[in-house]
């Protein structure tokens, strides 16, 4: 049985279009990250920090979650709700006595999961994670992230 030239073009030029498509796939997924074009930034009450330090953690938590531990993942909301009472003492207080700072900030992060997540994520499920922000010597740091 002989080939023709056609059909040998024909095969390869199929061929080529499925390598084409299968590194598309590959590469999307592999450079997916999470998706923070439509977050919900929420001040509830700025307890006496500068309202661009708060600004500045939110900014700090969507670089995070811009990222591929984050894959098909929704950012929905970060909320910066004030210094709130836990067992009659004031949270950041007691977070700040607790890592000798200056000043500490708590925010609570909202996500959704899609069908394809990062691997230790639920798919179609909702989170909210807790991000304790730290400054010392005018420097803000992450210092606890995670639900809880």
């Amino acid at each position: 049985m002989m080939i023709n030239k056609k059909e040998m073009a024909l095969a390869v030029f199929i061929l080529i279009i499925f390598v084409l498509i299968g590194s598309f796939i590959i590469y999307r997924d592999y450079n997916a990250k999470g998706n923070i074009s439509k977050v919900e930034r929420i001040i509830k009450d700025e307890n006496g920090h500068r309202k661009e330090d708060i600004e500045k953690t939110f900014d700090m938590i969507e670089d995070k979650f811009n990222a591929k531990d984050y894959k098909d993942c929704i950012l929905n909301k970060i909320t910066y709700f004030g210094n709130f009472m836990v067992d009659g003492k004031y949270l950041e207080e007691s977070y700040k006595d607790s890592y000798n700072a200056d000043e500490v900030i708590i925010l609570v992060i909202d996500f959704t999961t899609g069908k394809h997540p990062s691997v230790g994520f639920v798919k179609d499920n909702e989170y909210t994670y807790k991000a304790v922000f730290v400054k010392k010597e005018n420097s803000w740091m992450l210092k606890e992230y995670g639900q809880g």
